[in-house]
């Protein structure tokens, strides 16, 4: 019996992607026995957040890093450092005292209202003041200039580079920095989910944002609740000598443990030599495998979905799109979908109802993601979808 089972837990074949409903990504054979190799001996945590940041930052090219305890946190720890330098905060307890109870502070991040989303709650945790700007569907330079004045600490801007429209990409992201730093303040920048392709992190750092937070526990699989702060050095040294844990400041309660700082630096490590062409010519052997044993059957279309020439966004990678004749077939995609995630072992692709997210919203089609889809497990979903098309869940 598995640790998961003797839980009452299933495992779970994702076929979604690293999403942390599902607990982000697995963490590959040598980040495992980096984590396991550093609960085997005690460290001084400053020494170790020191240097562990500095190798971090030399392996993405930044001027200095720092492991958080996930993206989140990176973000939390972000914002904190441009309340405190904005407002010259170097007393210990009077900082204690004041975050995250900012009024009276500058303490206002204008953020784009077309980039509002929920992840941008952990700029307001460190006693951040989101401050919308422009429309749904975009801004002007107008629009933020209007926002920027002495309350202000640092723009906020959330990169979703798949979303088309509402400026946020890295040209977008370029323009914001050059606009905010004429009026002399910094840009935080969340970056989560902007991998792969690995070239987006030196693209990113080259827009001259001031701070970048990546997840650890996506693409990187590194462990879940690991994180990575990039940015200025004058930033990164308020965060390492002030605010993370084992200093008793607002970003406490975030700690990485000496486990998740060495596998994610380990994990990092890897991610940066690895052959990403050959990942994806592995994702793109799976979905034709997938296309394959779908193509005989009727009212069933099956196609890759990605690449589309010249074109590969963030988590771009390639993916199976079915695409379903419902009234023929007597089911909706909804309920393949939710017959996936129903079968033993549970399959989950995009469109499962979970929490936080949305289901087709009654969409003939849904995609399948081979990219945390294990070896052993590529027939596996094979077979479940063949066997669903084949005799159809009803109503």
């Amino acid at each position: 019996m598995g640790v998961y089972e003797e839980l009452g837990v299933k495992r779970i074949i994702n076929a979604h992607n690293d999403m942390t409903n599902l607990g982000g990504s697995l963490m590959p054979p040598e980040v495992v026995e980096a984590w396991v190799a550093a609960s085997q001996s005690f460290a001084n945590m400053h020494e170790l957040h020191w240097a562990a940041g500095q190798a971090a930052a030399k392996l993405v090219g930044a001027q200095m890093g720092l492991v958080t305890g996930g993206a989140a946190a990176a973000m939390v720890t972000a914002a904190a450092a441009c309340i405190v330098k904005r407002n010259n905060l170097t007393d210990p307890d009077e900082m204690r005292a004041r975050l995250p109870h900012s009024d009276g502070l500058a303490n206002e991040l204008p953020l784009p209202r077309s980039h509002r989303n929920d992840y941008a709650q952990a700029f307001q945790v460190a006693g951040g003041r989101l401050v919308e700007f422009g429309q749904p569907d975009g801004f002007t330079d107008a629009d933020l200039e209007k926002v920027l004045g002495a309350r202000t600490v640092a723009v906020a801007f959330i990169l979703s580079s798949g979303r088309t429209g509402t400026q946020q990409d890295v040209g977008s992201l370029g323009h914001v920095c050059k606009i905010a730093h004429r009026h002399g303040f910094p840009v935080i920048v969340d970056a989560a989910g902007e991998l792969p392709p690995r070239r987006h992190i030196a693209e990113i750092i080259a827009t001259d944002v001031d701070l970048i937070c990546f997840s650890g526990g996506k693409d990187i699989h590194g462990p879940n609740d690991t994180g990575f702060l990039f940015g200025r050095r004058e930033l990164l040294e308020i965060a390492h000598g002030q605010l993370i844990c084992p200093h008793h400041q607002v970003v406490r309660a975030m700690k990485a443990t000496k486990e998740d700082v060495v596998a994610a630096v380990a994990a990092l490590k890897r991610y940066m030599a690895l052959d990403e062409a050959a990942r994806y010519a592995k994702w793109e052997a799976t979905v034709q495998r997938w296309v394959a044993a779908l193509s005989d059957l009727p009212h069933v279309q099956a196609e890759q979905e990605w690449p589309r020439e010249g074109e590969w966004h963030s988590q771009g990678w390639p993916r199976l799109r079915v695409t379903l004749d419902e009234q023929a077939l007597g089911c909706t995609a909804q309920q393949i979908v939710q017959a996936l995630a129903a079968g033993d072992p549970p399959i989950y692709v995009p469109g499962v109802r979970m929490p936080g997210y949305a289901d087709l919203r009654g969409r003939p089609s849904f995609t399948v993601v081979p990219s945390h889809v294990q070896d052993d497990e590529v027939e596996i979903v094979a077979a479940r979808l063949r066997q669903l098309f084949t005799h159809p869940p009803r109503t």
